[in-house]
């Protein structure tokens, strides 16, 4: 028999043989004995934990012909024909390849007729959030109400992409992720049943890379046997097959990364790279590392989500007692950002490094920023020598340095006083005519428009404030208009104020009832009797 990949070899055949959703196979093991089977099931979770294997054993159990306790026999001739992927009565369809509106209408027409061998006709649709949305509304009234022998399995790793008009439709089971003891410990027995040695550390590190997917674990233990080849299976086999640096080095490198100590971390680092390590893989695995640094220093409760060995975690626990918890997040947010940047760089390893650097850096250190040298007043207080045991002087110096100190102070106000002054003057002595004039001169080089609005407007003038009352459709024209309403104010402060930031106002000019009676009706002709 041609070599069969370990996940497909050890495929579950029975309800029994799906490890860690038995929320899921107890109830379709019920549905099955009470007879109450739905038109329609929707399996969602993520890869590898069992949902396209789960369809195929509902499949076979509902068209057994001699089920033991709602299990398939796998000797009838139904479950012989689902074996060997021969059974009329069940069509699967990959929607990846097939997700167009003609293989959905080929369903519709093919479910009108009856199943050729069993009780159902099943559909299985596996990853069924790729169909396009034409097919998918294509599916809907053959979905909402097939004929009463035909039931239909969608599986799906996406199921934020489904239609809601499609998950209405349909029983919706969530798949959880497979934990670490379960998949150590398949890992472990078929590694027995095929005569393979495996450490149990090794089987613990596959496991903690495969991340609740069981088919990722026994792909990644296929890889592990081909490597081997008939020795034993270690942590170091499997780091070498994965490019991960081992749980030691990690630890070495966050030593050094704590202590400051440059030479030493960019030695491992460019060790790891030699081993085969890229700089992705490397800062995931130094992410994680810190993530768990941080659980242990959490209660006891929390280490249950330490998926590491016993050995691993005490070490953690000795490093954790010479770092605080504050500087262990400050260095997981430097990783966690550079981590988001990396996918963008076309030099990953640079962005690790400077990462890592940052991290080194103390909190408290501060670039120190060049101060700006203020400006040596002219009336500097001259240095005052003050002799030993002459109070009469001391007070004497003490009052001439007061007073020196309020001079200048008044100087100052007097002057700040004297310039605001005559700003004011310079403001309030425009004539608003003269200012207008030179206003719409300015505008005519832009628009003749514009200039003809302000030119009809009358101006308010108040300190350091420009006031601008246009006519109502001057303003519909000027005040409406960003750019417009930008060009009138900049002409307003170059020949108000020369340009400097002064407030300008552009409002409508208010008009009392007579006149806009007479805009809209005309002049009135009142005739005396």
């Amino acid at each position: 028999m041609a070599y069969l990949a370990t996940y497909r070899k050890y495929r579950p055949k029975t309800f029994a043989d799906i490890i860690g959703q038995e929320h899921i196979t107890t109830t379709l093991k019920n549905q099955i004995k009470a007879g109450q089977i739905s038109h329609a099931y929707l399996f969602c979770g993520i890869r590898g934990t069992g949902k396209t294997s789960a369809a195929k054993v509902f499949a076979k159990a509902l068209n057994c012909l001699n089920p033991n306790e709602q299990e398939p026999c796998g000797v009838c001739s139904c479950c012989v024909a689902n074996e060997s992927d021969a059974m009329a009565d069940t069509i699967e369809m990959d929607a990846a390849s097939n997700r167009g509106i003609e293989e959905i209408r080929q369903i519709k027409e093919s479910v009108k007729y009856p199943p050729a061998m069993g009780a159902y006709k099943i559909y299985i649709i596996d990853e069924v959030h790729m169909l396009t949305m034409e097919a998918f509304n294509a599916l809907l009234k053959t979905l909402e109400e097939p004929p009463q022998n035909v039931v239909f399995i969608l599986a799906t790793t996406e199921s934020h992409r489904l239609p809601y008009t499609i998950v209405s439709r349909t029983q919706r089971y969530d798949f959880r992720r497979l934990r670490l003891e379960q998949i150590q410990s398949h890992i472990e027995t078929i590694c027995k049943n095929e005569g393979i040695a495996i450490e149990e550390r090794a089987a613990n590190r596959i496991a903690l890379l495969a991340e609740g997917a069981m088919r990722d674990a026994l792909s990644l233990l296929d890889k592990c046997i081909a490597y081997a080849f008939e020795t034993v299976i270690t942590t170091s086999v499997v780091d070498t097959v994965t490019g991960r640096a081992d749980d030691k080095m990690v630890l070495e490198m966050m030593r050094a990364l704590f202590a400051r100590r440059t030479e030493e971390l960019f030695a491992l680092i460019q060790q790891s790279f030699n081993g085969g390590s890229d700089a992705a893989t490397l800062l995931g695995t130094m992410i994680a590392c810190l993530r768990d640094i941080i659980i242990v220093h959490m209660p006891l409760e929390a280490h249950s989500m330490l998926l590491r060995d016993e050995n691993t975690v005490s070490q953690m626990k000795v490093f954790s007692e010479f770092v605080s918890q504050k500087e262990l997040i400050r260095a997981f947010d430097i990783l966690i950002e550079a981590q988001s940047k990396m996918p963008f760089s076309s030099a990953p390893r640079y962005v690790l490094e400077c990462a890592l650097l940052k991290a080194m850096q103390n909190e408290t250190e501060r670039v120190l920023q060049p101060q700006p040298i203020k400006s040596i007043s002219t009336e500097q207080t001259k240095p005052v020598f003050i002799e030993q045991n002459s109070a009469a002087k001391t007070e004497e110096l003490t009052n001439t340095v007061r007073e020196t100190k309020e001079s200048a102070e008044r100087k100052k106000i007097a002057s700040e006083k004297e310039e605001e002054e005559k700003q004011q003057e310079t403001i309030n002595d425009e004539e608003p005519q003269s200012l207008k004039k030179k206003i719409v001169a300015e505008l005519s080089k832009k628009s003749p428009f514009i200039a003809l609005g302000v030119e009809n407007a009358d101006l308010i003038i108040e300190k350091n404030r420009l006031t601008m009352l246009l006519a109502p459709n001057d303003y519909r024209l000027i005040g409406d208009d960003m750019r417009l309403r930008a060009d009138v104010v900049l002409a307003a402060r170059q020949q108000f104020a020369q340009g400097e930031e002064i407030e300008v106002e552009i409002k409508v000019k208010e008009r009392d009832a007579e006149e806009e009676f007479k805009e809209i009706i005309g002049d009135i002709l009142i005739i005396e009797e």
